[in-house]
């Protein structure tokens, strides 16, 4: 009997090995349906997201086209921008220059030849050649307005010399210069 128990014993062993089994089965098929199922939805979701990478992919191209483009625009703004700030700062660099050295030519002739002032001075009493006795006067500077010196006509600076736009200057040699080209223009 032992052997019949014994064999009994197995066959329920078995028995409840296989309901296990047959259990483990079902959730697994049960799990592989949910799976497949979540499969279709996740292929579906991994285009989209594939296409909005594809779509940023593009955007970020074009981005790029755009800032570089727009980078060598800008590149050569910038460059146009310092060459002019390099030529302004020449031309004022030169300006200045000039400007001293009209003051410093102005205040020697001032200093050969004594006047009241030059604003009192007409366009006839300024030298119109560069002779001898010129450049014994005035020294070897002198402002000269060839139009006035043209048409013939005696101005007299002192009418301009009431102009208010004449007490923004630093020197005589400014206000000299303006006087001149206003009455050209």
């Amino acid at each position: 009997m032992n052997l019949a128990l014994f064999s009994m014993v197995m066959d329920i062993v078995i028995v409840v090995l296989l309901v296990g089994t047959i259990y483990f089965a079902y959730a697994l098929s049960k799990q592989l349906r949910v799976f497949r199922q979540s499969r279709a939805e996740f292929e579906s979701l991994l285009m989209q997201l594939t296409k909005q990478i594809n779509t940023a992919n593009d955007a970020i191209d074009h981005m790029q086209e755009s800032a570089d483009t727009h980078g060598q625009k800008l590149d050569r703004l910038i460059h146009e921008g310092q060459t002019l700030a390099d030529e302004l700062k020449m031309i004022n660099d030169t300006s200045n220059s000039l400007a001293n050295r009209l003051e410093g030519a102005a205040s020697t002739a001032r200093k050969q030849k004594p006047m009241s002032s030059a604003a009192e001075m007409s366009v006839d009493d300024m030298p119109t050649s560069r002779s001898n006795a010129d450049e014994d006067s005035f020294g070897s500077f002198a402002i000269r307005d060839r139009e006035a010196d043209d048409d013939g006509a005696d101005m007299a600076f002192a009418d301009e010399a009431e102009d208010e736009d004449l007490g923004n200057f630093h020197s005589q040699a400014e206000r000299e210069l303006f006087t001149a080209l206003k009455r050209k223009g």
